[in-house]
């Protein structure tokens, strides 16, 4: 073993205002639970998790974003140990006659061309445009920053500002994915924070392919909600979004396309 990848979806947001010291949240101590078990470097990969966050979360108590990764951690080791040894498949042998008929099985070597399939690498970097809400220019929201006496309104302004800034002034904007084959797996990566609605979809849509959904890569902009929650206009996740409703019904739609043609 060279190193264990896991990709787990919720915010890392255990800790809040009560915290003034730097953490890594709950993944610092699920890396380390990994990386003690296995003696390799645990890398964490943030999924798709728009909505979802620790069941303990927003507290000043360093313990309990421990104790949460101590969770993660001692379930990335379980599902590693459930696992066959590299190379192997777990093959029915056939019944053994005892007191009752028993089931064997035994771990086998994997064939030549599995081996290679296992080794083969793809990539591929796609955009799907997607429109946007209807927003101010950066200008105008300058000019309305200039001449607010709000501190909480100046605030929200400045992230408005950076927002519009992200996606440009113009009514749509060119979203950006990243796919990699690895193996007989599959890593797809998109900005920003979309729901879990997107690993979801694409994980059902390949059901024997482990697909592995990174949000936040590379920086990126807002929140993919779906879109039915755009009914919802109090919700922070979309008013807080540049995009419009249905985007991330296309990129989803988008991802899979990219798929089968690699697959």
């Amino acid at each position: 073993m060279v190193a264990v990848l896991f990709n787990y979806a919720c915010h890392p947001t255990t800790l809040a205002w009560d915290n003034d010291l730097f953490s890594p949240d709950y993944v610092g101590a699920a890396r380390d639970v990994v990386t003690s078990i296995y003696g390799v470097p645990a890398l964490f990969m943030q999924g798709a998790s728009g909505e979802l966050g620790p069941r303990e979360s927003y507290v000043g108590d360093t313990a309990i974003a421990d104790r949460n990764g101590r969770q993660l951690g001692y379930a990335v080791a379980s599902t590693i140990e459930s696992l066959q040894p590299a190379g192997t498949t777990f093959v029915y042998q056939g019944l053994r006659k005892s007191g009752a008929d028993l089931g064997i099985w035994a771990d086998e070597p994997l064939s030549g061309d599995e081996i290679l399939a296992a080794a083969a690498l793809d990539a591929a970097r796609i955009e799907v445009t997607i429109d946007l809400i209807d927003m101010p220019s950066v200008a105008e929201l300058q000019d309305s920053l200039a001449t607010c006496e709000d501190r909480v309104m100046q605030e929200r302004l400045r992230r408005f500002i950076d927002k519009r800034r992200g996606v440009g002034d113009g009514a749509t904007f060119d979203f950006p994915l990243w796919i990699w084959k690895l193996g007989n797996a599959l890593v797809v990566a998109v900005p920003g924070e979309a729901y879990s609605a997107l690993q979801i979809a694409l994980r059902e849509a390949f059901p024997g392919t482990p697909i592995l959904v990174l949000g936040v890569t590379n920086g990126g902009v807002g929140y993919l909600p779906p879109q039915d929650r755009y009914t919802d206009e109090t919700l922070y996740q979309v008013w807080q979004s540049p995009y419009a409703a249905g985007s991330l019904e296309a990129v989803t739609q988008a991802a899979e396309r990219q798929i089968r043609s690699m697959v």
